[in-house]
């Protein structure tokens, strides 16, 4: 939103409507962490975001709802090895997917800027997928804060 000077007003983000789901405590949350961010990180990409303009809807009444699905189905099918996929990785909708995908503009990476797989070390990869999405990451680059570099 800073890089390309869009208001938050200009913004809208849609979640999914789920009964289990507070959306107002969600709210009430970003509000809190913007005012007093522990991690300054948080203050800077939290910043252009409005809560107030924070709403959810019924799948059948946002089309757009259906791509955040396929992207947690590729993502789930690159990693799980379950017996739908006769105990196999399925990389290829990822694969598929990968240039449709936020990436630093410097290098190229993608899974510190627009995949972002958090405790991906924690999981219990097989050597093949582990070795798929470091390919995505990159321990050594820090998000361009687009501000001379100050969090």
């Amino acid at each position: 939103m800073r890089l390309n000077s869009i208001s938050g007003e200009d913004l809208k983000i849609v979640f999914e409507e789920r009964r289990a789901h507070d959306y107002a405590k969600l709210k009430n949350y970003l509000r809190t962490i913007k005012r007093n961010p522990h991690d300054k990180r948080l203050g800077f990409y939290l910043g252009p975001i409005l809560p107030d303009c924070i709403e959810s809807k019924a799948k059948p009444d946002e089309e757009l709802l259906c791509y955040p699905d396929l992207v947690a189905f590729s993502v789930a099918a690159a990693i799980n090895a379950s017996a739908a996929n006769l105990g196999v990785p399925e990389q290829r909708y990822l694969r598929e997917l990968k240039n449709r995908f936020f990436k630093e503009a410097e290098t190229g990476v993608i899974g510190e800027f627009g995949l972002k797989l958090f405790k991906r070390y924690e999981l219990d990869l097989d050597r093949s997928t582990s070795d798929f999405f470091e390919k995505w990451h990159s321990s050594e680059v820090e998000p361009n804060l687009h501000d001379g570099g100050k969090y």
